[in-house]
């Protein structure tokens, strides 16, 4: 069990600090709201650990609402990750096929901005269509 937690936020964090740079990259925001946005990735990366604090020490509201936020997070995270990649890799083999070629071939593909913006819209709306689809599709009392 100690291996896959281990493993889990290890692999969590790693997300966290792809989206982290891709976000630095696109958007060179200053070192305060870096530093925030770090804390807070930080943060989402123990939620789970602190909903399952929250559990045992009795505080089932704070840890239903870390659990929704959290919990969340994580999807969303993987979501825009998994909308990323692909764009990332694409740019890597342009990126490489200029180098083989010898000729400068960005003007093919999408710069930093694009390529974090992009993404980040791909996530924002399928986490939200999942959103009311899981509410819509929920128990009906």
């Amino acid at each position: 069990m100690g291996y896959f937690l281990l493993s889990f936020f290890l692999f969590y964090a790693l997300l966290h600090l792809y989206a982290f740079l891709k976000a630095r990259a696109a958007l060179a925001f200053s070192g305060r709201a870096a530093a925030g946005l770090a804390f807070f990735m930080l943060l989402m990366t123990i939620a789970p650990l602190m909903v399952r604090l929250a559990e045992q020490q009795g505080f089932d509201g704070l840890a239903r609402l870390m659990a929704f936020v959290g919990y969340s997070w994580l999807g969303f995270t993987f979501l825009f990750v998994s909308a990323a990649l692909p764009i990332d890799v694409c740019r890597l083999t342009v990126y490489a096929a200029g180098a083989i070629r010898r000729r400068d071939l960005t003007m093919v593909w999408l710069t930093a901005r694009p390529a974090f913006l992009l993404p980040l819209g791909i996530a924002l709306v399928i986490g939200v269509y999942g959103y009311f689809e899981a509410l819509l599709s929920g128990p009906k009392d």
